[in-house]
């Protein structure tokens, strides 16, 4: 014997109609109303659960943008992405057609800063975008997220003692060929942007400073392809985890070069660093002398 189980569904509009003809039509009860609201909340419902999980269609969009924008950009799409679902791990399996303005906002808590949530923000605009054209859902929830006001960011310097610690952990085996990159933030003054778009072929080194041409002197990198490695964000982050300076950026160690650089030349004139106002002391003169001169900071690459 065969049972045949009626979708539920099926059941409470059948019930919603048997409710209607036994109604009058002068009573109170407007059964078109309800059973039409009903309507639109199941398409809504069914909508919902025909969706992907969001750790699906998230590695759906990365594979469309790669098509579309530049490597760099997606790779940093990437990163954000992997981190929203790493450290929110329960959103992997929430359907896309689901998701509420409010749960968005509870993933973009994944980042500490303004900055880092507005950039986060602006990706998953994007992917939801992406969802309203795949027919996942109608609505684009971050659209009701305003962005938020970021105040100018503050650079700091790092101390000598500090650097040191950088340096020390850096020249360490498994983390060498990033120390180049390291070198040419605080001692070429580059932007992170720059060097995103050196290549080992074409950096010359008549015009590197000493301590940097001492690093690439190591040979611990290869000859060819870009200088910042694929997975440089990772390990930029464990290094600094290591040394114990989560606290401090990329650009933090520029500013530290341009400190330093303007002590030494004894410039009495603003140098623009392309940052706010320091918030830390600058160093001494001897500090400086020795961060720019870097033998006290390289001393690890003779052990």
């Amino acid at each position: 014997m065969t049972l045949h189980t009626e979708n539920p569904a099926d059941v409470l509009y059948r019930l919603l109609l048997n409710i209607k003809e036994q109604h009058a039509p002068t009573e109170a009860i407007d059964m078109d109303t309800i059973i039409s609201d009903y309507q639109r909340g199941l398409v809504q419902r069914l909508r919902i659960e025909h969706s992907p999980y969001l750790n699906d269609a998230l590695e759906s969009y990365l594979s469309t943008i790669s098509h579309t924008l530049r490597p760099r950009s997606v790779e940093e799409y990437s990163t954000y992405i992997k981190r929203l679902l790493r450290e929110a791990p329960r959103y992997r399996q929430v359907h896309v057609g689901g998701i509420s303005p409010g749960q968005c906002t509870e993933l973009l808590q994944v980042y500490p800063t303004a900055a880092g949530r507005n950039k986060a923000r602006r990706i998953l605009h994007s992917f939801f975008e992406y969802a309203i054209e795949s027919g996942w859902t109608e609505h684009n929830p971050l659209n009701r997220i305003a962005t938020e006001a970021q105040t100018r960011q503050q650079r700091r310097h790092l101390t000598l003692p500090q650097l040191q610690r950088l340096f020390r952990v850096a020249l360490q085996s498994n983390n060498r060929s990033l120390s180049i990159c390291i070198g040419l933030l605080l001692w070429q003054q580059l932007r992170l942007s720059d060097i995103s778009r050196l290549r080992w072929e074409t950096l010359s080194h008549h015009s590197l400073q000493a301590p940097v041409r001492r690093l690439l002197s190591l040979r611990v990198h290869p000859r060819t392809g870009a200088i910042l490695p694929p997975d440089w964000r990772s390990r930029w982050l464990r290094l600094r985890r290591e040394a114990g300076l989560l606290d401090f950026d990329a650009a933090d160690l520029r500013h530290t070069g341009l400190v330093c650089r303007q002590i030494c030349l004894a410039v009495t004139t603003a140098v623009d660093t392309g940052s706010g106002d320091t918030l830390t002391p600058a160093p001494t003169y001897d500090e400086a002398a020795a961060i720019m001169q870097g033998d006290i900071l390289l001393t690890a690459a003779d052990e």
